[in-house]
């Protein structure tokens, strides 16, 4: 009985035996701790990439964390100074706008040693739960805001390492924003920005950047951010003199911003000139908002080639998993400057479908981008009722996407695109008709915009104004132009671009040359006694020949 029963088990193979068993998720408080020790390393070897590390997994944290366990670490880690008593005053203001559902483990990211990698559903739905809660509780958030007291900027505490401190600190003010206390997030995050502006160290220059870019969201949220300019301006000119490269281009991007929300374009075109060859854009996040805010200025100048090449490469180095609201933007923008460019987006782009290759299809993307189908389909079919129509019906959302003064540029796109299928099925038509079917005033606008059209080349046709009608040529052969000859020239320089990209974003760790430098000293010494060697044969070869010609002479 036994003997069948050991048959019938299930074999166990010996690798599998010997492998240890998977370790358990870490808690809030030891993953926070492993941030520490991270901190700390990047301290002790000088090296900033273990700070960024930490950062990635920073909103993971901000996301889940609940106050009760911040505010306990706060009060062991920081102190009892006047920072850790000011983060203390905004987590307990925060304690009582939090919801009261349990808030998952934040043992699911990659910042631990030992993490799985697997996200549960419980997660997002716990997030959305407090997003909601949050919302609801908007007012008692406010009256909270205000018993927060006003101070002044707090200094680091001497006690603990200032990236500690600092990493701490803007895991408080990401809580306060969490909850919608945007003033007190304000407020701490621009201690954080001063109190690193007192130091010059290059291991606090990320969590410097991080804490400027929560400061301008939140002064954002607030109605504010144009009034923070000089100071941006400020921070940007003492981040240059450190060679502070995340503080750089967080505080260009924060001035762009304020200019573009008060719509002061030319004043924007102008920084975007100054500062794009010396701004170091390594953070793929403040490259893409530089991208996004520099195709903006450009679609307003009518520079739409440039502008789709920018609003192009942004959506591309976008990140896949997060930044939803900020990617629909972008394909907002880009779809309306390509259809002031003359082109049809693919009808994947409004699926949602990051490309023509196939994916899964972002339902919040394409309902974002209803309006927009609309409007283009309206311009395909050059129907200008339709176009004006959907304009009319729409226009609060334009206004919110800021696109309103480009839609309402596309109405000559709209008649172009008429003309053209005008042309193509009418040998010849009297401007009268034509101005029937594009729905304008006169025959007299009609002929002025048929001639505009064929000076600008939109149209291949000719006016004839004594019978008062359009006379339509032949098509033409577009592979006997130098149409293909361009296209393919754009192509082969946006993927030389790629690889120059590519090439500027490849980093080594620091001192990574002196692992091999014994093995290229072994190798000139190498070289110089194999040279050595090589001359002394030289000149005993001359030498010998020398000793057997005397040798001859003497024979004589």
């Amino acid at each position: 009985m036994s003997s069948s029963a050991a048959a019938g088990a299930p074999k166990v193979k010996p690798d599998e035996a010997s492998k240890p068993a998977p370790a358990a998720p870490l808690t809030v408080p030891e993953t926070l701790k492993y941030h520490l020790e991270l901190i700390e390393r990047s301290i002790a070897s000088k090296d900033p990439s273990l700070v960024q590390r930490v950062l990635r997994y920073a909103n993971h944290i901000r996301k889940h964390i609940r106050t009760a366990e911040l505010l306990e670490f706060v009060s062991s880690n920081i102190g009892n100074g006047e920072a850790g008593a000011a983060a203390r005053a905004l987590l307990e203001a925060a304690a009582a706008l939090e919801p009261a559902a349990p808030a998952p483990p934040a043992g699911t990211d990659d910042a631990s040693p030992a993490q799985s990698s697997s996200s549960s559903s419980s997660s997002s739905a716990a997030a959305a739960a407090a997003a909601s809660d949050a919302k609801a509780e908007k007012p008692a958030a406010d009256a909270d805001a205000k018993d927060v007291p006003k101070r002044k900027p707090v200094p680091l505490t001497a006690d603990s390492a200032p990236e500690r401190a600092m990493y701490i600190g803007l895991l408080v003010a990401g809580v306060a924003a969490r909850l919608g206390m945007w003033e007190p997030a304000e407020r701490h995050a621009s201690d954080l920005v001063q109190a690193a502006l007192q130091l010059s160290r290059r291991t606090l220059d990320p969590l410097a950047g991080r804490a400027l870019q929560l400061m301008g969201l939140a002064a954002e949220r607030n109605g504010h951010l144009p009034a923070l300019q000089p100071m941006l301006l400020s921070i940007h000119r003492t981040a240059s003199l450190r060679h502070d490269t995340c503080s750089q281009a967080v505080a260009i991007n924060l001035v762009l911003r304020g200019m573009l929300l008060q719509r002061r374009y030319l004043p924007a075109a102008r920084l975007i000139e100054h500062v794009e060859a010396t701004l170091p854009l390594d953070s793929s996040a403040q490259l893409v908002r530089f991208l996004f805010a520099k195709g903006r200025v450009l679609s307003i100048s009518a520079d739409y080639p440039g502008a789709d090449a920018c609003l192009t490469q942004a959506l591309r180095k976008a990140p896949a998993s997060t930044g939803t609201g900020f990617k629909q933007l972008v394909q907002k923008h880009s779809i309306v400057v390509q259809l002031l460019r003359g082109i049809v987006p693919e009808r994947v782009v409004f699926a949602g479908i990051a490309g023509s290759d196939g994916g899964d299809p972002d339902k919040r993307m394409a309902a974002a981008l209803l309006p927009y189908l609309a409007l283009t389909q309206a311009v395909r079919r050059g129907d200008v009722e339709a176009f004006t129509a959907c304009m009319e019906a729409h226009r609060s959302q334009l206004e919110k996407d800021s696109t309103l003064p480009l839609v309402q540029r596309l109405r000559r796109t709209v008649i172009r695109s008429g003309l053209n299928k005008i042309t193509r099925a009418y040998s010849a038509i009297g401007f009268a008709d034509i101005a029937s079917l594009l729905g304008l005033d006169s025959a007299m606008d009609a002929e002025f915009l048929c001639a505009k059209a064929i000076s600008d080349g939109v149209i291949r046709a000719e006016l004839d104004h004594d019978r008062g009608c359009l006379i339509a040529s032949a098509a033409e052969d577009v592979y006997a132009t130098a149409r293909p000859k361009e296209e393919f020239h754009r192509r082969i320089e946006f993927c030389l671009d790629i690889h120059t990209d590519a090439v500027k974003a490849m980093r080594y760790p620091p001192g990574a040359f002196k692992k091999d430098e014994a093995a290229l000293m072994e190798a000139r010494q190498r070289e110089d006694e194999e040279a050595a060697f090589a001359k002394a044969i030289e000149e005993h070869d001359v030498f010998g020949e020398e000793d057997e010609e005397d040798e001859d002479e003497m024979d004589m």
